[in-house]
């Protein structure tokens, strides 16, 4: 590719990608893509992740085959009991509650649109288990995380989704972040025992 800029010697052996500048190289050598999936689902299935916010999106996700019956609801009322910062506090006490059913039916599908529609935000799905899966998801669900940092403030509506933040150390406040990318660690790993 004319004018691209490729990986230094030292690291062609994990990728020979082309990049159209340095910066997007440097972006490339600080993601995530050459880390190894080296973190197993803490309820013993197959799977393995590079980071903690992917096993916390899988066990939230209700998909692990060996803990049915985890979901989003019991990985955020895990880390409601494990004291992590950032968790927003409920005023009305206890886990968020859905107050809406999480399945849809044929009944959903709108044939004007030749879609299944979200009774909720009308956005529209090809398939009906697309639909069920988005019910599912916290697309509904009112933000419980805040990032404490100075200056950011972010707010999330799921663990994974918080603690990928802090994993990508996007916040201005870097020293703050570092500590807190740090304990993230931890905190996952005792919600992980915690479900395991």
């Amino acid at each position: 590719m004319k004018g691209s800029t490729v990986h230094p010697a030292s690291a062609r052996s994990l990728c020979s990608k082309d990049f159209e500048s340095e910066r997007a190289l440097e972006v490339h050598k600080k993601s995530f893509a050459h880390k190894p999936r080296d973190i197993a689902c803490p309820c013993g299935c197959d799977k393995a992740f590079k980071l903690r916010s992917s096993v916390l999106a899988h066990l939230a996700s209700g998909q692990c085959a060996n803990s049915p019956g985890v979901g989003r609801r019991e990985v955020n009322a895990s880390a409601c009991s494990a004291g992590i910062p950032g968790v927003i506090p409920n005023p009305t006490g206890g886990t968020y509650e859905r107050n809406w059913p999480t399945v849809a039916s044929e009944r959903s599908y709108n044939s004007a649109k030749r879609a299944y529609e979200c009774f909720l935000c009308e956005k529209e799905f090809r398939l009906l288990d697309s639909l069920n899966q988005h019910l599912t998801s916290g697309a509904h669900e009112r933000a419980q995380y805040r990032c404490t940092t100075k200056r950011c403030g972010q707010e999330f509506r799921g663990l994974s989704d918080y603690v990928r933040h802090l994993e990508d150390e996007v916040s201005s406040d870097k020293d703050k972040f570092r500590r807190l990318k740090q304990m993230s660690g931890s905190w996952t790993q005792r919600i992980m025992d915690n479900l395991g």
